[in-house]
């Protein structure tokens, strides 16, 4: 999902667009953190070159699944 989510972000998806799309698609318990991800996907500046969006999807999608990984230990 992070991935996805940085894809649209970097694609030019309006930050009110995407969080009606995700947030609304996940039950009411995993909400607050999907609304976070996209604030944090968001937060990130929006590149011009296809370089900088490739670099850009990738860091966050890797911090994303880390952030995962480190919550289920």
């Amino acid at each position: 999902m992070a991935e996805k989510l940085m894809v649209a972000r970097q694609s030019g998806v309006s930050l009110e667009d995407a969080m009606d799309a995700l947030v609304s698609s996940y039950p009411a318990s995993a909400q607050k953190h999907v609304r976070k991800l996209v604030m944090d996907a968001y937060s990130i500046p929006r590149f011009s070159s296809t370089e900088f969006q490739q670099r850009a999807v990738a860091e966050f999608r890797d911090d994303s699944h880390l952030a995962c990984l480190k919550v289920l230990q």
